[in-house]
């Protein structure tokens, strides 16, 4: 019978925005039959929106400019000849009537900073070319799901908004990503505005960090997101009549899988028997975000992990306007600190320190974690001295 891969919709989108979804059937024997319901009802009358089919086993369905008509509730079923299966979103999608294309907004966007912050030539600058500022890329996130070996897999780089011409490519672990029809991995440009990555059969190999990429005249954004392989799960049962121990188990053991483990007491000891993990990959505890400061004050950069044993957190920064060619950050001037809960500080941030950031989480446990995020620097584009000139 058929599986579903589950997918969810943000609530933070607007009139005029774009999303896609995307119904994924990870197992399944073909042929299969995938359709697509709002409100229970067939969306074919629905203005603005597309469904395409990427293969036999999935579909996608994007709606090129949000209205409130778009709100409800959305269904993916998938039937074959043993059986159908169905997901439907949990809470209700919503629509804000809020649009986003004011001009102020493509002035914020383009300057990095909220306009009642900014002096008042700069002001009189963002208001008198607002019309000329391009806004720059923003992805809709995307998750992995935990998958077992055999599974397929797809997810869906979206630029919800964001100024055409658009350029969307992908990495695996920040290396250049491509189709690869040997090892099951296929890229698709799904429009203008969209890329699909499929894994139509997941191994070991798959683990990693995945990149999507959006640049357009304004700037470069990304977003990762970490695949995850799980392999099976391991039980001991250990039988010790005589003695109290301490067991440290030679297999992994994932958080949240169980473990059973059994000892015989003897009346004179009734300690039980411990199980330990013997590793523990790392987690986000803080996941690294995009972030903005102004010139001369302080800013922190989040980033922290855990595991067993515990990762080690590194920062590194590209140097020029492309998140690629990672370096050791300099932090010989006392301006730039790690602090012990991973957190990069900048003590007075300067112009210099605008760019791409790589932040690591590392414990020799699976493939690690890592994000890049942008620190945009506000106040840089027009000085005092350059006024008084």
């Amino acid at each position: 019978p058929p599986s579903i891969y589950p997918f969810s919709i943000q609530n933070s989108l607007h009139l005029g925005e774009r999303i896609g979804l995307q119904c994924i059937v990870t197992k399944g024997d073909p042929p299969l039959a995938i359709t697509w319901l709002k409100d229970d009802q067939p969306i074919n009358e629905l203005p603005n929106l597309t469904m395409k089919s990427l293969g036999e086993y999935s579909s996608t369905l994007m709606i090129e400019q949000l209205s409130t008509a778009h709100s409800g509730r959305y269904t993916c079923t998938a039937r074959n000849a043993a059986a159908s299966a169905a997901h439907t979103n949990r809470e209700p999608f919503l629509v804000s009537i809020e649009n986003v294309s004011r001009p102020t907004e493509r002035a914020e966007a383009a300057l990095g900073s909220p306009l009642s912050f900014l002096p008042f030539y700069a002001l009189f600058l963002a208001c008198s070319h607002s019309s000329n500022f391009a806004v720059p890329p923003e992805i809709t996130p995307f998750h992995f799901q935990e998958l077992t070996e055999g599974a397929r897999v797809q997810v869906q780089c979206i630029v919800q908004r964001g100024d055409l011409p658009l350029n969307i490519t992908w990495m695996k672990n920040y290396e250049p990503l491509v189709t690869d029809h040997n090892n099951h991995i296929h890229i698709t440009d799904f429009n203008t505005y969209s890329s699909i990555l499929t894994i139509g059969s997941v191994s070991l190999y798959h683990r990693g960090n995945y990149t999507c990429l959006a640049r357009n005249p304004a700037r470069m954004v990304s977003h990762t997101s970490q695949l995850k392989i799980s392999g099976n799960v391991h039980t001991h049962t250990f039988i010790c009549p005589y003695i109290l121990v301490q067991v440290i188990v030679d297999v992994e053991i994932g958080r949240g899988q169980p473990a059973e483990l059994r000892a015989g007491k003897p009346p004179n000891n009734p300690a039980p028997l411990l199980l330990l993990p013997k590793s523990l990959p790392p987690e986000w505890l803080t996941e690294p975000k995009d972030t903005s400061a102004i010139a001369g004050h302080p800013v922190g950069l989040h980033c922290q992990a855990d595991g067993f044993p515990t990762p080690k957190t590194t920062w590194r920064k590209a140097p020029g306007k492309h998140p690629a060619h990672f370096a050791p950050i300099n932090s010989r001037d006392g301006l730039v600190t790690v602090l012990n809960n991973g957190t990069l500080l900048i003590r007075s941030v300067l112009e210099e320190h605008e760019g791409y950031y790589l932040c690591e989480a590392n414990n020799g446990i699976g493939a690690g974690l890592s994000a890049v995020v942008f620190l945009t620097v506000n106040g840089k584009y027009i000085s005092y001295e350059k006024i008084l000139r």
